[in-house]
């Protein structure tokens, strides 16, 4: 019992931040088609009208009880306030889930975030773009499915009984605002971008374990993508992020190959690639129909984890579905963010 005890509290002080170890945010493989988890800015950058996305992941589920995180985001766009015909604005709601240990930890987030992105030249090929986001975060630590000694009766462990480790319980809230820049270029030959987003710019303080000087870390993340057109219906995206938070860095970068598939009744596409981090090779297998996208992952573990289980593979599901106007002009030109 002693040492499961420690492998909780290992993972509690790994996710809540004791001594010189600190929180982490949630990350996802994906981190494409999770847009607003990396950057404020990202709001509104889609073609479009009105987007939806949702992800799923389960990590390490090779290691006993994974980790599970899951979010959806809404966001949406409209015609800037400056008169010009290529400036908009963007306006989104997120929310995230994530599961530690069990459900031992459990993570809430819920944000609001705006961006405006300003057009650079008179055809609207270049854009610059300015985020925020504001967001309410829960931390609980929930221990009502774990068994502890002080349970254990002639019958077995009974749940209903007082654990005795009362001080391993709590909850702690807090309010956080993140900010960020995105540049754009789109010929409609050729498109990239560049962004880079500040996570946590007020580092709010955070305490469940009795730790009153905890704060959460700035997260700062660089992303690119750029997309080419090499051939008839086929296209190159490549794309790559970096991120650092707490002391600790994590970097991505990979792309996917996009065939147009030949069927009359709708614009059908298919996409295969990978992505490549210091921690994985994740490949990618993809598809387009119509106004709805859909990817899977999963991440082969390169690093030391590997050694421990050879099973810790995570799992992860991205959906993408985007609204358009009746007559609108884009012609429902879907472009990934990759």
């Amino acid at each position: 019992m002693r040492n499961y005890l420690n492998r909780i509290l290992l993972v509690l002080g790994m996710a809540m931040g004791m001594g010189a170890v600190k929180a982490q945010d949630p990350n996802f493989s994906q981190y494409f088609s999770s847009p607003l988890t990396i950057n404020p800015a990202n709001t509104g950058f889609f073609y479009g009208n009105q987007r939806i996305v949702a992800n799923y992941r389960r990590q390490w589920w090779g290691a006993g009880d994974p980790f599970t995180t899951a979010t959806v985001s809404f966001d949406m766009k409209g015609d800037g306030f400056t008169g010009n015909e290529f400036d908009t604005w963007g306006l989104g709601v997120s929310a995230l889930t994530d599961k530690s240990a069990a459900g031992m930890l459990v993570s809430n987030y819920a944000g609001l975030s705006f961006a405006y992105h300003k057009a650079l030249d008179e055809n609207g090929y270049s854009s610059l773009g300015l985020g925020f986001q504001a967001s309410y975060v829960t931390r609980k630590v929930d221990l009502t499915h774990i068994s502890f000694n002080s349970q254990f009766t002639s019958g077995g462990f009974d749940l209903n009984l007082p654990t005795g480790e009362s001080y391993l319980a709590g909850t702690a809230n807090h309010m956080d605002v993140s900010t960020g820049l995105l540049y754009k270029y789109d010929d409609e030959t050729t498109a990239y971008y560049l962004g880079a987003g500040y996570m946590h710019v007020t580092q709010p303080k955070e305490s469940i374990l009795n730790s009153p000087d905890t704060k959460v870390p700035a997260r700062l993340t660089l992303a690119g993508g750029v997309s080419l057109s090499v051939g008839y219906d086929s296209k190159l995206f490549l794309s790559g992020l970096y991120q650092n938070q707490a002391n600790a860095s994590t970097y991505a970068a990979g792309g996917a190959f996009q065939f147009g598939l030949p069927v009359q009744t709708a614009d059908v596409c298919l996409y295969l690639g990978g992505w490549y981090s210091n921690a994985s090779i994740s490949p990618y297998l993809g598809m387009q129909y119509n106004t709805f996208q859909l990817g899977v992952t999963y991440d082969v573990v390169t690093s030391a984890i590997k050694t421990a289980n050879p099973k810790n593979g995570s799992f992860e599901l991205s959906l993408v579905y985007t609204f358009f106007q009746k007559d609108a002009n884009e012609g429902k030109k879907i472009v990934p963010q990759f």
